[in-house]
């Protein structure tokens, strides 16, 4: 990847989320970015495939920051994929990559055992 970018995964509760659904939850994500960096643009990217079903995208720029999150539903959580770069050039060169990290997202279970 060039270098100032970043790829990581991470979750948000659905009780975060009105109703749980996806759509409010992008829709939150989207107003506390706005709240928090009000310069922020915000603007949907079209759906990536993950290996069982589409990730809905948002992308998020300003100045120095250019990221985009694909919001994967599963039953407990809503999954994050991130992309962040600190350049526009970054972002661009390596969004490819990120498709391909969220080509490969696969969910397998809420009910881990530990023996």
């Amino acid at each position: 990847m060039a270098n100032g970018t970043v790829m990581y995964a991470n979750t948000m509760p659905r009780s975060q989320s009105d109703g749980g659904s996806l759509a409010e939850a992008m829709k939150k994500d989207a107003q506390a970015v706005a709240k928090q960096y009000p310069e922020t643009a915000i603007k949907a990217l079209p759906n990536l495939a993950t290996k069982s079903e589409a990730a809905s995208v948002q992308q998020f720029f300003r100045a120095n920051n250019y990221e985009a999150v694909a919001y994967v539903e599963s039953p407990q959580v809503i999954v994050l994929l991130v992309i962040s770069s600190t350049t526009q050039a970054g972002f661009d060169k390596d969004y490819p990559a990120f498709k391909e990290l969220v080509n490969s997202y696969s969910y397998f279970t809420d009910s881990v055992k530990v023996r």
